[in-house]
């Protein structure tokens, strides 16, 4: 990449040239618009645990449990049969009919790995019976990546009880084959620096993966992001991080407070200064490399696929291949991530696998 900072069209007034968008939940939206959200007019957000949980509590079939892992998935000539568990009172077998696993993308393929399931050699390194050679359990891990700067808001722009975020940009990345792979974020929230814009590459092709350090299950798996490890996506983040040296130059933003950054090291410069530096190679690919973070969208890590997928791991139903009545509902079994909120998209999931599982006999 040239010098030169990536240039997107200029509108008028002035403005960098996006289109305005009025629906982000549209599938094909692009541009400008206000960043939707899942709250009250109470600015409480609805989650899953107060949608779906909440109302359920009072079910004779619901065991809810507190401060408890599930270790591993039990599984008998080859049919997942219980799980064990870990609580303060010890070891636990709880058995039934069918098992299925929403542990997220970080917790089910550990399970998975405890159970027995995944890369032979890797399981057996720790001692760990392989009841179902699956090589893909912890692998193909994905996340959004992002790297920004921040500043000062003038006093009355920021109000306590508004919302976090507040505006979003949609847009394909300069030279890229995949639409729409790119968002910016205005983002507000005191104490200061209240605003903070975001570049995030939310299309990667870098691949992560997850192990196992120790059959304990209180042991955290080793986890590798890998996030911009693809030339591809680190030139597009680096395009990202211009275009909002782009954005704060605009006499809008300067006009709350986008003079002085705080760049993610937490090292504050002046605005003219950070131009200067978003103009250098060499700086830009350093602050990318050192500053990226990940947006806690994690996915793919049990990806679904046909069985004589060697990198499969669950079928387009969330059955684990190789062992019956063992399903996953969370966002492992997605084969690639969405660009857009993780959220929605894992809510449709366990949707979907519920209504499959209501239709089966046990």
């Amino acid at each position: 990449m040239s010098g030169a900072p990536v240039r997107y069209r200029t509108g008028r007034s002035g403005s960098i040239g996006f289109p305005e968008t009025v629906d982000h939940n549209h599938p094909e939206s692009t541009g400008v618009g206000t960043g939707p959200l899942n709250v009250t007019a109470d600015s409480e957000r609805i989650s899953t645990a107060i949608g779906y949980l909440q109302p359920a509590r009072g079910r004779k079939n619901l065991k809810i449990r507190s401060k408890t892992l599930v270790d591993r998935v039990i599984i008998e000539n080859g049919r997942a049969i219980g799980v064990e568990i870990v609580s303060s009172h010890g070891r636990e077998r709880i058995t039934g009919n069918r098992v299925t696993l929403s542990a997220g993308a970080v917790g089910t393929p550990a399970i998975l790995l405890r159970s027995g399931i995944g890369n032979a050699p890797h399981l057996e390194a720790l001692g760990i019976v392989p009841h179902a050679v699956l090589p893909g359990v912890g692998q193909n891990l994905i996340d959004h990546a992002h790297v920004g700067m921040s500043w000062f808001a003038p006093a009355g722009v920021v109000e306590a009880d508004s919302p976090f975020l507040q505006t979003v940009c949609r847009f394909t990345a300069p030279d890229s084959s995949k639409h729409n792979d790119m968002q910016v974020i205005l983002l507000q929230a005191l104490p200061q620096p209240a605003l903070k814009l975001r570049a995030m590459l939310v299309k990667p092709e870098s691949r992560g993966s997850l192990t196992l350090r120790s059959t304990d299950p209180v042991v955290a798996p080793l986890i590798r992001l890998n996030l911009l490890s693809e030339p591809e996506d680190k030139r597009r983040m680096i395009a990202g991080i211009r275009l909002l040296g782009q954005l704060i130059a605009h006499p809008h933003m300067i006009d709350i407070g986008a003079s002085s950054l705080v760049l993610d090291d937490q090292a504050t410069h002046d605005a003219n200064d950070v131009q200067k530096n978003l103009a250098s190679d060499d700086w830009v690919r350093a602050y990318v490399n050192r500053m990226v973070r990940h947006y806690f969208h994690p996915v793919g890590t049990a990806r679904m696929g046909p069985a004589h997928d060697p990198g499969a791991v669950v079928d387009q139903h969330g059955r684990v291949h190789c062992i019956s009545q063992l399903r996953v509902a969370d966002a492992s079994v997605m084969p690639t991530i969405p660009r857009a909120n993780t959220n929605f998209p894992c809510i449709m999931i366990g949707e979907r696998v519920a209504a499959w599982m209501a239709q089966e006999s046990n």
